[in-house]
């Protein structure tokens, strides 16, 4: 029976998908070609580097700063822009093309590897935190909120994966999966009722005590060991990594892979670039 040794296992959400080791397989790094014959041409290429670099940051803040326009028609305004930097027409397009092409790539990647996380890390709580203006601003509440997360994981083993949202109302709030170990919940759950004035209807929160004397509003969702469910709240937190830049927050090592050894006999079938990745039984 043969076996694939430290192989990379994580869950798309449907099966357990493994990535086999392959010794000496390894991503080539572009370098350069050869070493400077003089010391004049290695000042040449480094000012040409810088040029390029600054280029592209300067791309790069274009297309980032036109937040009101998407699609073909942001890229257009970019590349107007541009061109009151003296930029070439079909270079300025060129790069913007670049820099949308990296920018849906870096959401998606994100978004695969938020997902990987939270199906590989059995969470059960959903949960949104808000600030009360009398305790906190903006500011203070995203770095109190992430200090008091950090210490929970360290004192009780908590875990959390989310996202920020910034509300058109300049509210910030926080979305995202909690784990509490069993026994290790702080303050209590109360169920309250009031009204919301996003759906203008009552509506029924969980509201933890020691949050709420801390930060203010929050609702924590147990999550019911149900598929249909988790998916959707992970689609809700997806949703807000596709409207905004926000940075995903992360409890420190929180694995997105777990490495183990996979016999033959557990193979259902291949997928992926070159059928590297193996479709593994639940």
């Amino acid at each position: 029976m043969g076996m694939y040794a430290a192989a990379k296992v994580y869950h798309d959400g449907s099966h357990y998908v493994a990535i086999p080791f392959i010794p000496g397989h390894k991503r080539k790094k572009p370098g350069r070609k050869g070493p400077p014959s003089d010391l004049f041409q290695m000042i040449e290429e480094r000012e040409v580097e810088e040029r390029k670099k600054l280029e592209k940051q300067t791309v790069k803040q274009v297309f980032n700063d036109i937040s009101d326009l998407k699609g073909q028609d942001k890229v257009d305004a970019a590349v107007e822009k541009l061109k009151e930097y003296c930029m070439p027409e079909a270079k300025a397009r060129d790069m913007v093309e670049k820099v949308k092409e990296n920018d849906y790539r870096a959401k998606v990647v994100r978004k695969q590897r938020f997902m990987r996380k939270a199906f590989l890390n059995h969470f059960n709580y959903f949960v949104t935190f808000t600030y009360d203006d009398k305790k906190h601003t903006a500011e203070s509440f995203k770095k109190a909120l992430i200090v008091k997360l950090c210490k929970l994981k360290k004192k009780y083993g908590w875990k959390y994966a989310g996202v920020w949202e910034q509300s058109p109302n300049d509210r910030v709030h926080f979305h995202g999966f909690i784990y509490v170990p069993e026994g290790k919940m702080v303050g209590d759950i109360v169920v309250r009722r009031d009204f919301s004035l996003k759906t203008h209807q009552m509506q029924e929160t969980n509201v933890n005590t020691y949050f709420e004397e801390r930060f203010g509003r929050n609702d924590f969702k147990e999550i019911i060991n149900h598929k249909q469910a988790y998916e959707m709240g992970l689609s809700y937190i997806l949703k807000y990594i596709t409207k905004s830049n926000e940075k995903l927050v992360y409890s420190r090592g929180l694995p997105m892979y777990l490495i183990s050894d996979i016999n033959e006999d557990d193979e259902l079938c291949r997928m992926g670039r070159d059928d590297r990745k193996i479709v593994l039984p639940d």
